[in-house]
């Protein structure tokens, strides 16, 4: 059998059935401590002798499965959830939110506090290291951001649709 490695995803499909890949997601119960974790398929052979896998180059940063756990439990937020007639989380926004996270968002930055707001969306927040940041979703597009330096009192809002330099730069602050 020809090295997993030089095999690309169309040639492997040729060659196998679905049926012969398991697949076994890193993120799918205890983690490996290596750094090579990532998704992992393991061919199951006729004779169950052979095992081949690959790890990928993408490994999940310690920020991600927290912040997916708080939206999943926010998306559940029934109508009225604060008493005051709060509109449930609209999953458009949480995707644009992750999505988001996953563009501006180191490997080592500290996931951020997501709590709902009263009109059906989320805003994410980091208050450590001296500063405030507030990242509130508009829309699918459009995200509102507040940003303050506590020492100077220095503080900026934008809204943020295209260009996320500021917002890489306002997180790496916070990330200290």
């Amino acid at each position: 059998m020809p090295e997993l490695a030089a095999v690309t995803p169309a040639e492997a499909e040729r060659f196998l059935t679905e049926e012969d890949w398991q697949p076994a997601p890193s993120w799918a119960g205890e983690r490996a401590a290596s750094a090579q974790a990532g998704p992992r398929l393991v061919y199951s052979a006729p004779t169950q002798d052979s095992t081949a896998s690959f790890a990928s180059p993408w490994t999940e940063p310690a920020w991600l499965a927290p912040t997916i756990e708080k939206l999943s439990e926010l998306l559940q937020l029934p109508p009225n959830w604060d008493s005051y007639r709060a509109a449930p989380v609209r999953s458009e926004l949480a995707a644009a939110l992750l999505t988001l996270l996953i563009e501006v968002m180191g490997d080592d930055t500290p996931p951020p506090s997501v709590v709902p707001t009263a009109s059906g969306g989320l805003q994410a927040e980091w208050h450590r290291k001296g500063f405030d940041l507030e990242i509130e979703v508009c829309s699918a597009s459009r995200f509102d951001a507040y940003f303050e330096e506590l020492a100077t009192g220095k503080a900026e809002s934008r809204s943020v649709i295209s260009d996320l330099r500021t917002l890489v730069e306002w997180i790496n602050a916070v990330s200290g």
